[in-house]
């Protein structure tokens, strides 16, 4: 015989209070995990920009390869012929 989660019996051991404690834990620990994520990826940012690794403008020009014949470059309109 299986028992399922919904089953009253396996309800009826776990206090709703734990329930809804256990859901509060998860969601918070979300919460802190995307700040500290976007924290991160902000703080990156800024040191790419000042470095100089990243241009900000949508006139910059980034060339897919150096070795390839015919290479084509993102440009305001999109792609762009080298040069």
């Amino acid at each position: 015989m299986s028992v399922s989660a919904f089953d009253p019996l396996v309800i009826h051991h776990v206090s709703p209070a734990a329930i809804m404690a256990i859901g509060a834990g998860v969601i918070s620990a979300a919460s802190v995990a995307t700040g500290v994520i976007g924290h991160w990826f902000t703080r990156m940012e800024r040191q790419a920009r000042a470095e100089g690794l990243a241009e900000v403008g949508a006139d910059r020009r980034l060339p897919l390869s150096d070795s390839l014949p015919g290479e084509v470059a993102l440009g305001p309109g999109g792609l762009a012929p080298p040069g």
